[in-house]
């Protein structure tokens, strides 16, 4: 049966030996983009190996453009996480001292003074603040000299495929797209949602036309030429997508390649042994066959950036979480109810108390998370002015949308926004 269905029998020991000795190492613009992601430790230990690999490297053409195309949306996001810390221990910081205020312990209690606390509690936090500017500082932006990409270039070098030849070469990988895409033939089908995306389904560069949900597709069919064309008979192919229209995946194990491309390049260039690895498998994996010194703590990292962006076993909850850290602060600012609630209970100082996760729904084919959450949101009260309350509760509803550069909101819905007139209540969740 072997002979028949080879396609379907995972490689011997000695393929594997074999593969690793004389294959060509294909790299995917996912598997790229993802080293601005890890930590500089686990990059540097990845690029020494690529540069052992060098003269077996090659990469598509067409995922080259689509790095180039993503390589800054990336960067802007590494550098957002910044801000985001910064007002996430900002908003405790406030919190902090409008909790202290509540208690109005310089009149209640004759022991307990707040001063020294809130002093000890500042000097902490102007600390951190200031360390984390310093690691902000260093942190690559989108117009500084990117010593990442310099050394990626010096790896590759020309070592990338030639762009297309006309338009009509990319219409017909397009129009075999949609043919293969209504079967489910791997891969790329799982990126057929793309061609309704509000930001976009079409781009042009070099005077071509491109559909952004035959991405994966035309990567493939540039492979399968340059396999053909060099009479290959062993090919890796590293990415970081995890979808299921590359990866075979039997109850949430991932198994190895798609059978069905496993046979294609097979039938069509001719290539016997063919594999696929993600990041953290490329590291674990080149420990062994290359015998360079590989940390666990590199391929730990490669495992959690895979986990966050590889759409692919993560926690839907957590995305909303991280998601949402940012965007109830951005509700006080933008949001025209939440900012006229916020103004009818004449207080100040406003902030994030506290968001939970209600339901989160991810939704494969669609790279989208279907979310509800509960936000609380508190301010200082002006001993001045009348109370009218100082606590708003928001139930917000939407959708998460995977872009090129992370999570994100794609659209959200203000369910309710609740003026909460008694702290105290709304504190232990009895409010009406």
């Amino acid at each position: 049966m072997k002979e028949v269905f080879h396609s379907f029998y995972p490689l011997s020991d000695e393929e594997y030996a074999a593969l690793w000795n004389e294959c060509l190492f294909v790299l995917d613009a996912s598997f790229l983009c993802n080293l601005y992601r890890l930590p500089e430790n686990a990059q540097r230990e990845l690029l020494t190996i690529l540069s052992l690999l060098s003269d077996r490297l090659w990469v598509p053409y067409h995922a080259a453009l689509e790095f180039q195309r993503n390589r800054l949306m990336v960067i802007a996001d590494q550098k957002k996480k910044f801000s985001e810390v910064r007002k996430l221990f900002g908003e405790t910081r406030r919190k902090f001292k409008a909790d202290i205020s509540k208690l109005q312990l310089k009149k209640r209690h004759s022991l307990i003074d707040p001063d020294p606390l809130i002093a000890r509690f500042d000097t902490l936090f102007d600390a951190f603040e200031e360390e984390l500017s310093e690691f902000e500082a260093m942190q690559l932006g989108v117009s500084d000299p990117d010593p990442l990409l310099e050394k990626l270039d010096e790896i590759v070098g020309a070592k990338i495929g030639p762009s297309p030849s006309s338009q009509e070469e990319i219409d017909s990988i397009n129009k075999e797209g949609q043919e293969r895409y209504a079967r489910k033939i791997p891969p790329g089908y799982m990126d057929s949602a793309k061609k309704d995306d509000k930001d976009g389904s079409h781009y042009e560069y070099g005077g071509i036309v491109y559909e952004r949900q035959y991405g994966d597709l035309i990567i493939w069919k540039q492979t399968l030429l340059e396999a053909k064309n060099r009479g290959l008979v062993s090919l890796v192919f590293l990415t970081d997508d995890v979808k299921e229209d590359w990866w075979w995946i039997i109850n949430g194990k991932k198994i190895g390649p798609r059978p069905e491309l496993r046979d294609e390049i097979y039938r069509i260039a001719g290539v016997i042994q063919f594999h696929i690895y993600n990041t953290e498998q490329f590291l674990r994996v080149s420990s062994e066959y290359l015998e360079v010194e590989v940390s666990e703590e590199s391929i730990q990292a490669a495992r959690d950036v895979l986990e966050l962006f590889g759409r692919g076993t993560f926690s839907s909850k957590q995305i909303v979480e991280d998601v949402m850290m940012d965007f109830a602060s951005d509700l006080m600012n933008s949001d025209e109810q939440v900012v006229g609630a916020m103004a009818e209970t004449n207080a100040f100082g406003y902030g994030v108390d506290v968001y939970e996760v209600l339901s989160a729904e991810y939704f494969d084919g669609r790279q989208q998370i279907k979310f509800k959450a509960r936000i609380w949101l508190s301010g200082e009260q002006d001993q001045d002015r009348p109370y009218c309350g100082d606590a708003i509760e928001v139930i917000v509803s939407g959708m998460i949308k995977y872009f090129d550069y992370g999570w994100d909101i794609q659209h959200y819905e203000i369910e309710s926004c609740k003026i909460n007139w008694n702290w105290q209540q709304f504190l232990s969740g009895t409010s009406a």
